[in-house]
């Protein structure tokens, strides 16, 4: 990949996103962290987005996995096992910040989102316990994609 960065929720984002999704579950099926069987779709949703990514002013995006495979989508499915909905300038800090141990939002960052979730700025529905939960080969991907962020 290039040193080359992208705003949040630009097309050279999201392609770089699945890019990255797809090397982690390559990885996962060749260690056996990850089954064909395994499956998980998650979609984000930004508004307020700055019209030159969006003429509209939102952009959904997600990735899902299924049969062993990394595929894009641009629609909010109801069976998304995570779907997260927010304004595009609370969703900036939080995409630029990496996590500790791939999973866990720095104490600053953490902060930001409990702030927008009680402004409901940002919701997430789903990854909660009981729900099927996102497959390990898949928590590095928010800090690669940090690397590629602008």
């Amino acid at each position: 990949m290039s040193n080359e960065k992208f705003e949040v929720g630009s097309e050279g984002w999201i392609n770089t996103a699945l890019v990255i999704a797809r090397e982690l579950v390559e990885a996962g099926l060749a260690s056996g962290e990850l089954s064909r069987d395994d499956q998980y779709t998650i979609v984000e949703t930004y508004n307020g987005v700055p019209t030159h990514i969006s003429e509209n002013g939102s952009v959904t995006w997600g990735l899902r996995l299924e049969d062993g495979e990394v595929s894009l989508i641009s629609a909010v499915p109801e069976n998304a096992d995570k779907r997260v909905r927010g304004d595009y300038e609370v969703t900036l800090p939080i995409a630029r910040a990496p996590y500790i141990a791939e999973v866990i939002p720095m104490p600053a960052t953490q902060a930001l989102v409990r702030k927008a979730l009680a402004q409901r700025r940002l919701v997430v529905l789903g990854g909660e316990q009981g729900d099927r939960p996102r497959p390990a080969v898949l928590n590095g991907l928010h800090n690669r994609l940090v690397e590629v962020t602008a």
